[in-house]
């Protein structure tokens, strides 16, 4: 069976909601090419998170080679360190539930990269970092906004 993907907007009027798809008449062309009359499919509803942005991103960097030329480590280690502390995320199974070990009872994880990361959670991340750094180093990062000056070692 074919796996589609169409976008579509909610768009809610008082007590009730309707889907609006930007290019319907494609949309529902497509449907009655890729499926047989009567045929049961399952559809999916997923909210398209907004990824995080190119200044995010440099910040979030920027911060991470800080702790690692402070603490002598590669900006890799440092990367994956954190990630492995604060960018855990529960595996699912194919019903959206996180996969258990039976034996334990713990929830299986994976560690989320940093360019799947939602605004939000790459800002939650990168304060996380920000207090790593502060706690654990005795670093204080610097505020995305704030102007610092930077002594490169030769």
């Amino acid at each position: 069976m074919p796996n589609k993907s169409y976008d579509a907007i909610i768009i809610y009027t008082g007590h009730d909601c309707t889907i609006h798809f930007p290019n319907e008449t494609y949309v529902l062309s497509d449907i009655k090419k890729l499926f047989k009359d009567q045929e049961r499919v399952t559809i999916e509803v997923k909210s398209r998170k907004r990824l995080r942005n190119l200044d995010q991103n440099a910040y979030l960097h920027l911060c991470l080679q800080i702790i690692a030329d402070e603490t002598g480590n590669s900006l890799d280690a440092v990367k994956t360190t954190l990630k492995g502390l604060y960018a855990k995320q529960p595996l699912l199974d194919k019903e959206g539930e996180p996969i258990v070990d039976k034996k334990t009872g713990e929830i299986a994880h994976y560690i989320q990269d940093t360019r799947d990361m939602s605004t939000v959670e790459c800002f939650e991340f990168t304060e996380k970092v920000r207090v790593f750094a502060l706690e654990f180093c005795g670093i204080d990062l610097p505020l995305p906004d704030e102007n610092i000056k930077i002594n490169f070692k030769n």
